[in-house]
């Protein structure tokens, strides 16, 4: 090959100097760059939740509650029976104070229109045993009051974090309603028991609700037909609705709580309950009504028109219409 001359083979021997010297550096500065595959994206808070959990089990927030209304309440116990209402259904009802019996029975179960008060058998039925077991010693009736009402407070507790999640502040409400002033009239008064009675079966009544809306949210149905009355949840509440009735008849409103319960907390009303199918599909135009093919093959169903009123904003024409 040609002699490139002088200059040439000069510049040649500097940039092969260069790059003997740059070689490693560059080296060094691969070597510190972090690839691209190895990079950790930066936490999120939907990735990284805080979420505070307790570091008591709830069974033991439960048991502390249930004594300290015990404690707090157990001076009820010295207390007399009093002559307001007390005779009528105590001290001076035979039907009670013979305890257990068919006759009595009979008499709590047939008085339909009540005698000297409404219609509660079970309440009938629980001065009864306490007669059987105490006999007119006012400390035994107290002491079933005051059991009744720590399980009451232990109740809301268990109840209001099961629909909440919520641990603290579900403690805070039950030692609230434990010992709250008004609760002093229903644990001291014999006559009262109708009161305990019926927030227990209350609070039974919602708990056992509650399992059964989250068994279904689980499962994902919309419609009660296809979700099943028939679980044992569902028939496990009628069953305490039916008892808690037959102590006070003011449980009557309780099915109407729980239809604000499904509101909230247990938010059954919302978008994120409603199938995946159903919530893709549906595209309600205001000027025609939805075809028939895209609702559920339930029939009418109250539950599915009252999600589409709120949440699609559609008539209650379109809604009969499609249904």
């Amino acid at each position: 090959p040609p002699d490139p001359g002088p200059r040439a083979r000069r510049e040649g021997r500097f940039f092969a100097a260069s790059r003997r010297f740059y070689q490693p550096l560059s080296c060094l500065k691969s070597f510190m760059r972090r690839p691209a595959n190895r990079a950790k994206p930066a936490p999120t808070r939907a990735t990284t939740p805080a979420v505070a959990q307790p570091r008591l089990p709830v069974w033991l927030i439960a048991v502390l509650l249930a004594l300290g209304t015990i404690a707090v309440y157990w001076p009820a116990t010295q207390c007399e029976f009093v002559n307001y209402d007390d005779p009528d259904y105590v001290t001076a009802n035979p039907y009670v104070q013979h305890g257990l019996s068919w006759e009595g029975l009979a008499w709590a179960f047939g008085q339909v229109h009540g005698e000297a008060t409404y219609w509660h058998p079970l309440t009938w039925v629980s001065h009864m045993i306490d007669c059987q077991l105490y006999g007119l010693k006012p400390w035994g009736h107290h002491l079933t009051s005051l059991l009744l009402h720590a399980a009451n407070v232990a109740l809301v507790f268990l109840v209001f974090r099961l629909m909440t999640g919520a641990f603290w502040r579900c403690a805070l409400l039950a030692a609230l309603f434990a010992l709250h002033p008004l609760q002093v009239d229903s644990v001291a008064w014999v006559t009262e028991r109708k009161n305990l009675l019926s927030a227990l079966f209350w609070l039974l009544t919602t708990w056992a609700y509650v399992r059964y809306a989250h068994r279904e949210s689980r499962a994902g149905a919309m419609s009660p037909v296809r979700a099943g009355l028939l679980t044992p949840d569902y028939l496990l509440a009628l069953i305490f609705l039916a008892l808690g009735l037959m102590c006070k008849p003011v449980l009557v409103t309780l099915p109407f709580v729980l239809l604000l319960l499904d509101y909230w907390p247990l938010k059954r009303f919302q978008s994120s309950t409603v199938p995946r199918q159903a919530a893709t599909r549906f595209q309600p135009s205001p000027r025609r009504p939805l075809p028939a093919t895209l609702l559920p093959p339930s029939g009418f169903d109250l539950q599915v028109a009252v999600r589409l009123i709120l949440e699609k904003n559609l008539s209650v024409r379109e809604i009969l219409v499609v249904t």
